[in-house]
């Protein structure tokens, strides 16, 4: 009888240990109370290469965070960090599928290299923002 309350028990404590560890890991830490940190700001608009049309419901990812693009193509993204040279992958993919035409995902890198921040007090430094345009290839 002990044998089985503690088998029943260890699976138990397992499975509960499981979903901490991955509930845990699926955080961005983000900078803690006396780092100085800076808001980056993301924005851009995802057109088709050969018509400039814009491209709604294209998934965009930086990091952990998804997005999509609305109506007008336009997508923002924000990330709080240290204050100094950053780079953010950023991944295009069409995931509606033939709606508005099958695209070629893309993947590119965002740098702010020597940012100027505007708007900080305190720890915070402020923020800068970068617009872009992103064209996306039909696909063939």
């Amino acid at each position: 009888m002990k044998r089985f309350f503690f088998k029943k028990y260890n699976r138990l404590i397992n499975v509960l240990l499981t979903i901490l560890g991955f509930s845990a890991a699926c955080t961005t830490t983000g900078c803690e109370y006396g780092s100085p940190y800076a808001t980056f700001r993301i924005k851009g608009e995802v057109r088709d290469q050969n018509t400039s049309d814009a491209l709604p419901n294209i998934r965009v990812v930086m990091e952990s965070d998804t997005g999509y693009t609305n109506e007008e193509g336009k997508f923002v993204f924000e990330q709080q960090c240290y204050p100094g040279d950053q780079d953010f992958p950023l991944r295009f993919k069409d995931v509606d599928g033939p709606d508005n035409g099958s695209y070629q995902e893309l993947d590119t890198i965002i740098s702010f290299t020597n940012p100027k921040f505007s708007g900080g007090k305190g720890w915070n430094e402020g923020s800068v923002e970068k617009d872009i345009d992103i064209d996306l290839k039909k696909d063939e």
